[in-house]
């Protein structure tokens, strides 16, 4: 019987045999004392390349790797079955084409050993491209040391940690009410942060990153596609059932204007396709409901930002020309 682990680091697994070696090895390079503090537990969601053997081989070399297979259900699916097998007291969701800096696994179980209190961690990441660009995406707004602040006042003061990655957080918080990975749509981890970052009572922000999140032409982040901005409003759906349910009625305010602002992003992510095709289906479809939330909470906004998204909703190209043009007097003064 295996002594119960601090953190349960969880990988779903899919067809990436070139790059899980390279992870797995990550989570145990310098990581000294604290590899006795963790698992690594893998969830193959139905592979069909030659990624499970590859676990399978280090799995002799690293005890603390366990290996489970299912049939293909999506990502979601994959980490809340780890979560559901892991026995630490923390989880942390990795993906399998990523990696972790030297130290990283030693420097979180000795922070969750140090504070007993802790809910939540949340780090930068760094992103890196395969020709060898790279750039950190910060907890947003960059900050200059550590700091340790109630879980909600990462939403209330506007810090934009989403990627579930990013979250080294409390096994008994992921089993929350309202807390799960909406599964069989895309943008589930904007979900997923708000929530967890809002029950969280006690988070640790660090300003050092300790992931790499690999970008490659088959990753998520180089395949969105405008009609994937419908997903963006049935994730608008669920967090505004959670804020029903589960927002105090002191945090009513800011919520709904984090969440009602996270709506328009079907807009403003996908401004350089308004004149597509794709994107007036998707109007077609959805700009009844979009309007219908935007005009009910858009006292929650100044004046300003109020004229701004009238125009972004009702004239998107009128809205993307503007921007362009403010963009380019931008850089021209810049120069």
């Amino acid at each position: 019987m295996r002594d119960h682990p601090i953190v349960s680091i969880i990988i779903p697994l899919y067809n990436t045999e070139k790059y899980i070696a390279q992870c797995l090895r990550s989570i145990f390079e310098n990581g000294g004392p604290g590899n006795d503090g963790i698992e690594v537990i893998v969830i193959d969601d139905g592979s069909y390349d030659a990624s499970g053997d590859v676990v399978l081989s280090l799995q002799k070399e690293f005890q603390q790797i366990h290996y489970y297979r299912q049939q293909n259900q999506g990502v979601s699916a994959a980490r809340s079955y780890g979560a559901q097998v892991a026995e630490g007291k923390f989880l942390w969701f990795i993906d399998s084409d990523d990696f972790l800096v030297p130290g990283a696994v030693g420097r979180i179980v000795d922070l969750i050993r140090s504070d007993s209190l802790l809910d939540l961690i949340a780090i930068p990441l760094l992103v890196q491209y395969e020709n060898g660009h790279h750039y950190v995406t910060p907890t947003n707004p960059a900050i200059e040391e550590d700091f340790t602040t109630p879980g909600k006042e990462l939403l209330k003061r506007g810090f934009r940690i989403i990627c579930p990655q990013q979250f080294i957080l409390k096994k008994d918080l992921f089993f929350k009410e309202g807390v799960y990975f909406p599964s069989g749509i895309r943008y589930e981890d904007e979900y997923f942060s708000r929530v967890v970052q809002y029950l969280a009572t006690r988070a640790k922000v660090l300003k050092d990153y300790l992931y790499i999140y690999r970008q490659w032409p088959g990753s998520f982040m180089n395949s969105v596609q405008v009609r994937s901005a419908r997903y963006l409003v049935e994730v608008y759906k669920q967090l505004s059932t959670f804020a029903d349910q589960q927002v105090s009625p002191e945090d009513q305010t800011w919520f709904r204007r984090n969440i009602v602002s996270f709506l328009l992003e079907t807009h403003t992510r996908f401004l350089e396709q308004v004149n597509s095709e794709e994107f007036r289906l998707f109007r077609q479809q959805h700009l009844p409901f979009i309007k219908q939330e935007f005009n009910t909470y858009k006292r929650l906004f100044s004046t300003k930002e109020r004229l701004l998204d009238i125009v972004l909703v009702d004239y998107p190209r009128v809205y993307s020309n503007l921007i362009t043009r403010y963009n380019t007097i931008k850089t021209w003064l810049r120069h």
